[in-house]
């Protein structure tokens, strides 16, 4: 999810580009409480999110999106991905255009310029943002793991 976002940011107007980047680093501005009270709000059994998807008859019953591994990766992801949007925003932006052009001008198709131009200039981006989001998630655990013992881990 964060690599057409990174993309997105880079590529698109400036304004667009303000309000993404804004949309990004939300979740660095508010608090844990909030945030997670507020993806309770949105994902509880009679929660929009459920009212939306039961309205458009994408499904029949309401899905169980709190209290389980559905929860934790959505609020795991809301909380992390700005890490790995960040890294990969600079690796776009520093991407020079000439090289998609000569690839394209070269006989590439789309997934070639993907594949052999795009992925290896932000290879670093990709690396960068997976460590800091390994090293944050691991500290989720780690920490009440070790200051809590065993009752909390």
């Amino acid at each position: 999810m964060s690599y057409p976002l990174a993309y997105l940011m880079a590529t698109v107007r400036p304004a667009l580009e303000k309000l993404l980047f804004f949309a990004v680093l939300l979740p660095f501005w508010s608090s844990a409480l909030v945030r997670t009270s507020a993806w309770i709000a949105l994902l509880q059994q009679n929660g929009p999110l459920n009212r939306l998807l039961v309205n458009l008859s994408l499904i029949d019953d309401p899905i169980a999106f709190l209290y389980n591994f559905n929860g934790v990766l959505i609020g795991m992801t809301h909380v992390l991905m700005p890490f790995v949007v960040l890294p990969l925003y600079a690796s776009f932006r520093s991407m020079d255009g000439a090289l998609i052009l000569a690839a394209k001008s070269l006989g590439a198709d789309a997934f070639g310029v993907l594949f052999k131009v795009i992925l290896p200039v932000t290879r670093p981006g990709m690396v960068a943002g997976a460590i800091m989001v390994f090293m944050n998630a691991v500290g989720y655990y780690i920490t009440p793991s070790l200051m809590g013992g065993q009752a909390s881990a």
